[in-house]
């Protein structure tokens, strides 16, 4: 694979040269019922979260948009229930401890066909020596909604875009950068990080083979990113070099870092 200015890619990506594109837009999610004592609860934090996500989506309200032409756009209604919170107690050494639950499940429905693509059930838990202060801290779900919503979303919302050009190497020709074809425009927000894929074909289906990492290091536009090569860059290099296909799949390591990034595109109320 040949090496090639990033002016001079951004000019030709400016007259649509036509890369190959695999994700073609930012994924559309709707958040539909949620149900139970808490749900309303549920439903904020599902916000929060996704606010938090690397992968940015399109959030809507699927009560606000299921009968207009926005409907069409829906790809997955992400709906919830949390229901009551049940209080167990235990003394130990003549203090009383109350331990609160709080079990809430995330059902990832596909908009078009109404199936139920996944879901994940889990629970709150806190405890004290207060039984309102426990049963208080319980509701608040705060980030224990996080794990099973990033799971949902990079599970099934992952970003996979091809490599267009190396555009950094060290002085022994080991890619260092590389330029992916997809931006903003699809979700790809700083801090993101990709598994390293080499694309084969095996009885017409394709296979993706994992040979490295990589990470955002500047998102030039809403069509094309530069990602810094963490993992495996004498492997890629060798696999680019022979002119074999590589993409880049988003993956959930350190989604929750220091470098959080908003992940709502839009958020309709």
């Amino acid at each position: 694979m040949k090496r090639i200015s990033l002016t001079l890619l951004v000019a030709l990506m400016g007259i649509q040269m036509g890369f190959a594109q695999y994700t073609e837009k930012m994924t559309v999610v709707a958040l539909g019922d949620f149900t139970g004592r808490h749900g309303d609860i549920l439903r904020t934090s599902v916000t929060a979260s996704a606010a938090k996500c690397r992968v940015g989506i399109t959030l809507l309200n699927w009560n606000e948009v299921k009968d207009t032409d926005m409907a069409a756009s829906v790809d997955y209604i992400l709906s919830g229930n949390a229901g009551d919170i049940t209080v167990k107690t235990e003394t130990l050494n003549g203090t009383t401890y109350y331990y609160s639950t709080l079990p809430f499940s995330l059902t990832l429905t596909d908009a078009s066909t109404g199936q139920v693509v996944e879901s994940r059930s889990t629970s709150r838990k806190s405890s004290h020596t207060d039984r309102q202060s426990s049963v208080n801290d319980c509701a608040k779900l705060d980030g224990s909604v996080d794990p099973e919503y990033n799971g949902l979303i990079y599970k099934n919302c992952a970003i996979r875009v091809p490599v267009m050009v190396i555009q950094d190497v060290t002085k022994k020709g080991i890619v260092e950068t590389v330029v992916v074809n997809g931006g903003s425009d699809i979700g790809i927000l700083d801090g993101l990080t990709f598994d390293v894929q080499m694309e084969s074909e095996i009885a017409g289906k394709k296979i993706y083979k994992t040979i490295g990492e990589a990470k955002v290091k500047d998102i030039l536009s809403g069509e094309i990113t530069l990602c810094q090569i963490t993992k495996g860059a004498k492997e890629i290099t060798k696999v680019l070099d022979d002119d074999i296909t590589v993409v880049l799949t988003s993956n959930t390591k350190d989604t929750f870092g220091e470098t959080l990034k908003k992940g709502i595109n839009k958020i309709w109320h």
